[in-house]
């Protein structure tokens, strides 16, 4: 039976009177037995510099959950079918409902698209769809990787039960990822 230990800090002396710099090992022991005698293989693999860029990563995405977080707009991330994969605390507050709730939806039916809302098949099926600036921008990012600023964009909306029409100024670019392509 072979034990593990991963990661483990291990503080390396380059020198008398030198401080320690502290490397990170996985370790894997194997018990092992030559005649009759007990022993154990110990095989020691430095990770020391694994360490260093997954902290390098934790860090990078820290900073960017707090910029997309606190964000002085509203952050939608949309992937290939048009569904809502992550959105901003000010989303959640445009759109009237929790962030937990919007995740999963299709973009006009988290925005309350009164379009989108009134058609049972919802968000993208509707006549006034096909006309839709936004869907027609999030669409040519998707698809072509364009990037879209400052479309304006007349939305009939439901707020709390009150249908209004905000004009909407949007943005979309292509975010490209290992599993596909999202706005």
């Amino acid at each position: 039976i072979a034990y593990r230990g991963t990661g483990q800090a291990v503080p390396l002396h380059r020198g008398p009177g030198s401080p320690a710099e502290v490397r990170y090992f996985d370790f894997s022991y194997v018990p092992l037995a030559r005649d009759g005698e007990p022993l154990i293989l110990v095989v020691a693999t430095e990770v020391t510099a694994h360490k260093r860029v997954e902290a390098e990563l934790r860090a990078a995405c820290a900073e960017l959950a707090a910029i997309h977080a606190n964000a002085p707009m509203v952050l939608f991330v949309v992937n290939d079918e048009f569904r809502v994969e992550k959105v901003n605390d000010l989303a959640a507050r445009f759109a009237g409902r929790a962030s937990a709730d919007l995740v999963g939806q299709r973009t006009g039916d988290a925005f309350g698209c009164l379009s989108a809302l009134a058609n049972s098949a919802g968000c993208g099926k509707g006549a006034a769809c096909a006309g839709c600036p936004i869907r027609a921008a999030a669409l040519d990012s998707l698809t072509n990787g364009a990037r879209h600023e400052g479309v304006e964009a007349w939305m009939p909306r439901s707020v709390n039960g009150a249908a209004r029409e905000p004009c909407l100024r949007i943005s979309t670019a292509a975010l490209q990822f290992d599993q596909g392509i999202k706005v």
